[in-house]
């Protein structure tokens, strides 16, 4: 199983139906079918509020397309672990106690700062920051400050980036 990644949304602890699909070896759309149905019976019930397990999102492919997506809570894991096969749904309920654990934790522990922000404010930031570099048409320089500073903003390491040097050239005449 790969690892999964837990993370704010909208106030709350979540994962993505993308890394769920991966992690239990199963094709995302039949995901977003399964955990469709689960709403559908959920929202028949008065007492029951399907946004407590599963959050609808959209994600952009590389091709531009969108497509939908859900965040899971961990009552959302634990519904769609409840589902799998014995082996498979052990595995998948241990990792994902695991990581809403720890998330849980170091919350509570006073070191929320900067590094827990969603992907989406991280990507939607990036895609400001290019934009702004084609409308200005920024150098070089330019563009890899804005990258650093986003980066920076989330908590992300900037070590895949290059390092510009802040120097003053002076000509010496012979």
């Amino acid at each position: 199983m790969n690892e999964l990644k837990v993370f704010m949304f909208n106030g709350r602890l979540v994962t993505d139906s993308r890394e769920v699909a991966e992690m239990v070896e199963k094709r995302h759309s039949d995901l977003i079918r399964d955990i469709e149905s689960y709403k559908e019976v959920m929202d028949q019930n008065a007492k029951l509020r399907s946004d407590d397990f599963f959050l609808e999102s959209a994600y952009q492919a590389g091709t531009g397309k969108s497509y939908k997506c859900f965040m899971l809570t961990k009552l959302g894991c634990d519904m769609v672990a409840n589902k799998m096969t014995v082996e498979k749904g052990i595995l998948f309920t241990v990792t994902f106690v695991k990581k809403f654990e720890a998330m849980a934790n170091f919350i509570q522990s006073g070191q929320r700062g900067q590094t827990i922000s969603t992907k989406e404010e991280f990507e939607m930031q990036l895609i400001g920051a290019r934009y702004a570099s084609e409308i200005l048409r920024l150098d070089t320089t330019s563009n890899v400050r804005m990258l650093e500073t986003v980066h920076e903003q989330h908590g992300v390491p900037t070590s895949h980036l290059p390092v510009y040097v802040d120097e003053e050239v002076t000509l010496r005449r012979k």
